[in-house]
């Protein structure tokens, strides 16, 4: 299997499963974001792409999928490190949602960790998986848009 390669900021990129991540970074960083990829380990939790814009700092576990249909597994596990993460550092967690449809059209959806956290906190080392439903997507998330717009009138107006 050949790998493609994607380019951000000039520095090319192997694509292999992180594309999504790649994207996410891109549209941050569009609208003003310092952005970084982490590595999350056991050890140190770290989540997916961390974004920067002045004392705003969120962090995101990446998920893509092309049928919301069936929902978009995450492993509680990850969602708890994420958290543990955020709580360290001051961030926002969100989980971001790329789904891809048919035409190879993008869009991007967030839903607030909190939302999803019921069981987190007892289950860390757990291997078991939330599913993040269209229902549940629809309920408690909105679309990226929104959310760095939203953040860009905060930085405008104070």
């Amino acid at each position: 299997m050949v790998r493609q390669r994607t380019t951000f900021q000039g520095i090319y990129y192997n694509v292999f499963g992180s594309s999504a991540e790649y994207e996410l970074m891109k549209i941050l960083w569009g609208y003003g974001f310092a952005v970084a990829k982490c590595i999350d380990t056991v050890e140190f939790p770290a989540p997916d792409v961390l974004a920067i814009k002045g004392n705003i700092k969120i962090a995101f576990e990446v998920k893509r999928t092309s049928n919301i249909e069936n929902g978009v597994r995450v492993r509680l596990s990850q969602l708890y490190r994420l958290l543990k993460f955020s709580e360290l550092a001051g961030a926002i967690a969100y989980v971001a949602v790329n789904v891809v449809n048919k035409n190879n059209v993008s869009k991007w959806f967030v839903i607030p960790v909190e939302a999803l956290t019921h069981k987190i906190r007892f289950e860390a080392k757990s291997n078991k998986t939330i599913t993040i439903t269209k229902n549940r997507l629809s309920k408690y998330g909105f679309e990226l848009k929104k959310l760095l717009e939203a953040i860009g009138e905060v930085m405008m107006y104070g």
